[in-house]
């Protein structure tokens, strides 16, 4: 094990927890530094296995497809 990997920490969410989401689709070099690149807040419905999220905003209505914990973000409110 690596000096590197003994001081990551990887994110772990549970359920209920408020994250924000990263945008992929508009992941461009050079998009502008004013362009947003996390979206609003969702809550994580469901925790899937090998670290995938299913979440939900906050009307209830499901973003779609379910999102890697890597694209998420905690919100701190």
């Amino acid at each position: 094990m690596s000096k590197y990997d003994h001081n990551v920490n990887p994110h772990t969410y549970s359920e209920g927890d408020v994250v924000l989401v990263y945008d992929q689709a508009h992941d461009k070099l050079g998009a502008g530094k004013f362009e947003p690149m996390w979206h609003e807040p969702y809550i994580l419905k469901h925790v899937l296995a090998k670290g995938v999220y299913d979440l939900i905003d906050y009307d209830g209505v499901p973003l779609g497809k379910p999102r890697n914990g890597h694209y998420l973000k905690k919100y701190f409110a």
